[in-house]
């Protein structure tokens, strides 16, 4: 597996005179990971490597640190987000046998944590998949496990994974 040197560009586009939103944007892909009725969270791991390969904001790590999350990746500029996912699923979660389906967009405007008085904008494209094969722990997601989601709604995440998972519906019964 190659990491992905610190020059990609990622589509997160921050302020700069003249360019809206001045609180920031970011696109980011989700994989909901779905077995048993049951999706798949982790914690991070090395942040380091997440800085390196998926543009982890290491400024901020009460957003992430010891904080639950999902499978998820800011987009490359230019890349197509279903790409995207796949890279969360081969690079994050290192698996070959996997399944995506469908894709749901989410936008959420909040303000800027990194920007006061300022709005940041997501935009998310978010994927069902199942993987055919065990998933591992890695030393970046050195926790990682299946929970129901009406647990999922009660972890303490970190960034926005908790709004997109409310954004799915209600608890499954």
């Amino acid at each position: 597996m190659n990491p992905v040197p610190r020059s990609v560009k990622f589509a997160r586009f921050g302020p700069k005179e003249g360019e809206a939103p001045k609180g920031g944007t970011c696109l980011s892909s989700f994989a909901v990971v779905r077995k048993d009725g049951q999706i798949l969270v982790g914690k991070i791991g090395q942040p380091a490597v997440w800085a390196d390969r998926w543009e982890l904001n290491l400024q901020f790590p009460a957003r992430w640190q010891n904080r639950w999350q999902l499978p998820a990746a800011y987009l490359r500029f230019g890349e197509h987000p279903d790409l995207a996912a796949r890279r969360i699923l081969e690079e994050q979660l290192e698996v070959k046998n996997y399944e995506i389906r469908g894709r749901l967009v989410k936008s959420f405007a909040a303000p800027s944590s990194t920007y006061p008085g300022e709005t940041h904008w997501d935009i998310c494209f978010i994927y069902d998949a199942s993987v055919n094969e065990e998933i591992r722990a890695k030393p970046w997601f050195p926790e990682l496990r299946f929970v129901s989601m009406s647990e999922a709604l009660q972890l303490d995440f970190g960034r926005s994974h908790n709004e997109i998972l409310a954004s799915l519906g209600k608890p499954e019964v």
